[in-house]
């Protein structure tokens, strides 16, 4: 039986508020794209939850979960469709999620009618507990235990979730929304990554609160598996500690790799010059003498961290639909506007992925270097930052490529139909971004040598 859905923002907002679950992965746009996912992600046990309203409507009887185990494969953005396909039969139910091609969760539960609740839910306070979202290290992390007080609005849950609210045991129900708002907020909290649940009937009722301790840690794969003992449900939750947002090297750290006076002369517009390789762009071209300005689409804080740096300014600025005015004169382009980058099915490809990526790779790069050009009233250099996939062809990666491609064939003609302009496409390497820091603890190279390199190619093109 599929089934669609699109989780929006204020889905999200309604989890929190009824979950406990606030985390900013899942409610902040501006926080969430400086982690590795790139977006705001759905709440794994949202989603599941999803999947159970679901079986609760196709079999509309009271039903108690005698076990689960969700594995959360890849991240679910708000916004994205997702596709479910349940199948099972009377006492069991398998599902899986797919999110452009990519399978993305997966469920097993056992299930039986049930006359009445497990346990009586009188006692269940309405409103979920008020928890602060943790930042711990990976060691502090490592060494929680506690309890959590479980928690259930009937109405909230019935405004969300209506089949699960009338017929799934509440304190099942309060049990797992406890379970996410302890991997959320308490342990590992602000860095942590939901990757599988596995509860079975608890073998003694216990008190209407879900215990948790670390059962095991693995500092080399930034693992921490959670026990779980709640009043029905018992069992692990395993989690990934991901790590914090990349930080750049500041201008004083980049200053002595440039020339002094090397790129005098320039007026830079860099799009998305606010984190990542856009970010190191902007410093190393400002500490050759440019005159830098750069953009933002979100993160205006970041934005204005940067242009303070460097002393000059940044503005809004939405890569498909640039301002009329610029309220500068740029002789250069820097061109580092992207969405999420994301490994995709290893054997298909994506139309709806290479369509997200042309948006900003292809029609967003169009609309960028015509207002540019619009502003500049002379000759115009643009920089497209492409991609050594194209070379060395990495599995997962064909929508990526595809569009990166499709932007440096775009950039040939950009050539023939804006006078003077000359673009330029380097194609670097996976470098230490927001996007590309690992769970693992693998590092990609530190990013300003390799942008330096490919700047003063830029110059000297025929050197």
């Amino acid at each position: 039986m599929p089934l669609e859905r699109i989780f929006t923002l204020e889905d999200q907002r309604a989890f929190a508020q009824l979950s406990g679950d606030a985390n900013p992965l899942h409610l902040d746009p501006v926080a969430a794209r400086r982690t590795p996912f790139g977006a705001t992600v759905v709440h794994g046990v949202h989603a599941a939850l999803w999947i159970l309203d679901a079986v609760c409507e196709a079999r509309a009887r009271p039903l108690a979960l005698f076990s689960l185990r969700v594995v959360w494969r890849q991240p679910i953005r708000v916004g994205e469709p997702v596709r479910l396909t349940l199948a099972g039969g009377e006492g069991s139910i398998r599902a899986s999620g797919e999110v452009d091609g990519r399978r993305v969760l997966a469920l097993i539960a056992t299930l039986a009618s049930a006359s009445a609740p497990a346990r009586p839910t009188a006692e269940l306070p309405a409103a979920a507990a008020a928890l602060a979202c943790r930042d711990l290290s990976f060691a502090e992390a490592a060494a929680c235990e506690g309890a959590l007080p479980l928690a259930l609005d009937p109405e909230a849950l019935a405004a969300l979730l209506p089949a699960a609210a009338r017929w799934l045991d509440p304190v099942q129900t309060a049990e797992l929304l406890a379970a996410t708002a302890v991997v959320g907020m308490v342990c590992p909290g602000l860095r942590s990554t939901f990757v599988e649940l596995n509860l079975h009937a608890a073998a003694e009722a216990g008190p209407l609160a879900l215990r948790y301790r670390v059962a095991r840690a693995e500092p080399r794969y930034a693992a921490i598996q959670l026990a779980v003992d709640g009043p029905t449900l018992a069992g692990v939750a395993k989690t990934l500690y991901r790590p914090p947002p990349q930080v750049q090297a500041d201008l004083p750290a980049l200053a002595p790799l440039v020339v002094p006076g090397e790129f005098a002369g320039q007026r830079a517009l860099v799009v998305g010059g606010s984190r990542g390789l856009g970010e190191v762009t902007v410093k190393l071209l400002a500490a050759g003498g440019a005159d830098v300005v750069l953009t933002y689409h979100q993160g205006e804080a970041d934005a204005r961290r940067v242009a303070a740096e460097i002393g000059s300014r940044a503005i809004a600025f939405d890569c498909t639909a640039p301002p009329a005015d610029l309220g500068f004169l740029p002789t250069h382009l820097y061109y580092f506007a992207t969405p999420p980058i994301t490994v995709g099915d290893l054997h298909a490809f994506s139309g709806a992925a290479f369509t997200r990526y042309c948006r900003y790779y292809v029609d967003g790069f169009a609309h960028s270097a015509r207002a540019a050009h619009a502003a500049a009233g002379g000759p115009l250099e643009v920089f497209y930052p492409s991609t050594v996939y194209l070379d060395e062809p990495r599995p997962g990666m064909a929508e990526y490529c595809a569009a990166k491609a499709a932007g440096e064939t775009l950039a040939r003609h950009l050539e023939a139909m804006l006078p003077r302009t000359r673009c330029h496409c380097p194609r670097l390497p996976r470098l230490r971004t927001d996007q590309t820091l690992g769970f693992l603890g693998e590092r990609a190279p530190e990013p300003q040598q390799v942008i330096l390199s490919a700047l003063r190619r830029m110059l000297r093109p025929d050197v």
